[in-house]
């Protein structure tokens, strides 16, 4: 999940009376009994209204949840009224601002939200991957824009401890092109022999992939007669996940990656496309390149992806009574 992050800084509450009576045109500053209508004159404030004013506005005691009030724990962190007036804004701008109460379902999805932040914040302490301070952390007073950035950051972290996950290299040679001197079968001809000898010196340690991929990239035979394209096409870099984002579009070469550990190099490949005269026309079931594979850095775990890890992470809380929600609803 990504995070947006604003450099904004929070402005004085006199600050705000001030300012929002002007930006949004309201008579007079927000107040409890007219909240709705107030958050949906926000949804409609002038085109001039940078998104700080809109911001403080959200984080003011004229938005839809009491800010200073405690309505959730989750694990050792209180979250209040103004964490879900923030997310709810960041999120779902068009219903938090519309002038109907908001579901139980739209206030479920904030509050996930917020438990969500939180659990990979306390998770990522437990792993010694971050401190927890009140500037971002347990507290009602909190750097929104800090917390963000941090809660982006450990993600990625936080994840590679506990999914099955490969980071690796590729290189290939395309030799089923258009606009090439020469027929495919002499192309794929030279593309085998070229691969074959790189393949040589990989394994033997005479050359990094990188390495492999830079001469691929610069063979003036394989550019001219076989893959014009080759600068791009020579060699990639990649993380992956055993079911998040695939490496390629084909299922038999992902699972090509997930059968190396570590440090180890697949055999020749070759790319052929499934028979599907429908989805790929005259190339159905043709050869298009030759690649070899190589594994970096393999992470056994107990999930298949970063999804399946997060979306069990609030659950699992929820069962040990980690999570207590205290909200009024109807806002």
């Amino acid at each position: 999940m990504s995070v947006s992050c604003y450099n904004n800084k929070l402005i004085s509450h006199q600050t705000i009376l001030t300012q929002h009576r002007k930006k949004f045109g309201m008579q007079k500053f927000p107040g409890t009994k007219k909240k709705e209508t107030n958050l949906h004159l926000l949804g409609q404030a002038k085109k001039n209204a940078s998104f700080a004013d809109k911001k403080a506005f959200v984080l003011s005691e004229g938005a839809r949840f009491k800010s200073f009030t405690p309505i959730l724990t989750v694990g050792a962190e209180t979250l209040y009224g103004r964490d879900l007036n923030y997310y709810m804004f960041l999120l779902q701008f068009d219903k938090y601002t519309s002038s109907k109460p908001l579901t139980d379902a739209d206030v479920d999805k904030g509050l996930s939200e917020l438990i969500y932040y939180s659990l990979i914040l306390q998770k990522a302490q437990e792993l010694d991957l971050v401190t927890l301070d009140s500037s971002f952390y347990n507290s009602n007073t909190k750097d929104f824009t800090k917390r963000n950035e941090i809660v982006s950051q450990m993600i990625p972290l936080v994840s590679e401890r506990f999914v099955d996950r490969a980071e690796g290299e590729v290189i290939a040679i395309w030799f089923q092109n258009n606009f090439v001197p020469v027929s495919p079968e002499s192309g794929r001809e030279i593309a085998k022999r070229k691969i074959d000898e790189l393949y040589s010196r990989l394994t033997s340690g005479e050359l990094t992939m990188q390495d492999a991929g830079k001469l691929i990239a610069e063979d003036q035979e394989i550019i001219e007669k076989v893959d014009p394209a080759a600068v791009g096409n020579a060699y990639e870099s990649f993380v992956a996940e055993k079911d998040g984002i695939p490496v390629f579009v084909l299922d038999y070469l992902n699972d090509a990656v997930f059968s190396l550990g570590e440090g180890q190099f697949s055999t020749v490949l070759t790319m052929t496309l499934p028979e599907d005269e429908e989805l790929y026309g005259d190339l159905s079931g043709q050869d298009l390149a030759y690649l070899i594979i190589k594994v970096n850095k393999r992470t056994l775990g107990e999930y298949s992806s970063t999804e399946e890890y997060f979306n069990k992470l609030p659950q699992e809380s929820k069962q040990d009574g980690d999570v207590v929600i205290n909200i009024k609803r109807g806002k």
